[in-house]
Formats: C-alpha cells, sequence, structure tokens
C-alpha cells in the first residue's frame, strides 16, 4: 500500500472511531436517540428537578459493576441499563448532583415521563389499547388510580412486581 492508500486507511479509521465515539454519547430512549449534553438534546432535559425521583445517569464509558456501585454508594438505587453507557437510577436531588459531580459522570437529567413514551402513541385513537409497566417498588393501584384520573379506562391491572 502506498502513501495514499495508507492516508485514506487512517482516514477511514478516525471517521470509523469519531462514529463509535458519538454513538457512545447517544442515549436511546422510547422517545427517541440523542445526545443528552448537546445542543440538539430536548427541552425538558433542562429541567433541574425530578418529580418523581427518576435520573438518568450517563458515564464516559460503558457501564460496569464499577458504574453500579458508585451510583449506589453515591445513594441511588439502579434499576437497569439504558443504552449508551447510562443507568436509569431513583434517587433524590442531592444523591443526584452528587453524581453530577462526579469525575466519571458525563450527564445527569431528570427521566421525565414524556421521555418514557414512544412517539406516536398519543395519535393511536381512544380506542387504543397499551401495556403500562411501572417502576419497581411503585404502587400499582396508584398508577391505575392516576390513569383512571386522566380518563383511561384500565380494563386489567396485575400487581406483580
Amino acid at each position: 500500500m502506498g502513501n495514499r492508500g495508507y492516508s485514506l486507511f487512517v482516514a477511514a479509521l478516525l471517521v470509523v472511531a469519531g462514529a463509535v465515539r458519538c454513538d457512545a454519547q447517544m442515549l436511546h430512549l422510547k422517545a427517541g436517540a440523542f445526545d443528552p449534553a448537546g445542543p440538539a438534546a430536548p427541552v425538558i432535559l433542562q429541567a433541574a428537578t425530578s418529580p418523581d425521583g427518576y435520573w438518568l445517569v450517563q458515564f464516559h464509558r460503558p457501564v460496569t459493576e464499577i458504574e453500579k456501585q458508585l451510583a449506589s454508594a453515591s445513594g441511588a438505587s439502579v434499576i437497569s441499563y439504558i443504552p449508551e453507557n447510562a443507568l436509569l437510577v431513583r434517587a433524590d436531588a442531592a444523591t443526584a448532583e452528587r453524581l453530577r459531580r462526579s469525575p466519571e459522570v458525563r450527564w445527569v437529567g431528570a427521566y421525565h415521563a414524556s421521555l418514557r413514551v414512544a412517539p406516536g402513541i398519543p395519535d393511536r385513537g381512544p380506542a387504543s389499547e397499551f401495556t403500562v409497566l411501572g417502576f419497581p417498588q411503585e404502587d400499582p393501584q396508584a398508577i391505575q388510580k392516576a390513569l383512571e384520573r386522566k380518563g383511561i379506562t384500565v380494563s386489567f391491572a396485575d400487581g406483580r412486581s
């Protein structure tokens, strides 16, 4: 391979590496994929509080047991992994702030209800059926009552955890 071929190969590797690095900064939620720290992030992410205590914590590197332990040691309850490099946690605002100050953490933000629903669901019409899943430790009857207060008919409720 001549110098020109080598230069093209190196340039292609740099482009691929940049794409992988950028994708690692994306969060992939029901509401879509976006870089939470980027300029195109949903406006709702600018809110400093989480009304129900659910937070997204994105790390600079892939999530391992070390990152889960860091979140737990800070006082958060780890609920699940969120692609890419993030955890969904339950915590109070002070714990979220401690995590935000950690050098291992890239971004912390409230996990608002609007981020939990796929786009287009509200457009499916009044006769649509949905499956609603609650987070662990949430009261299924409270979820059912909240839905009914919004005029939604609950046809079946299963309180299994």
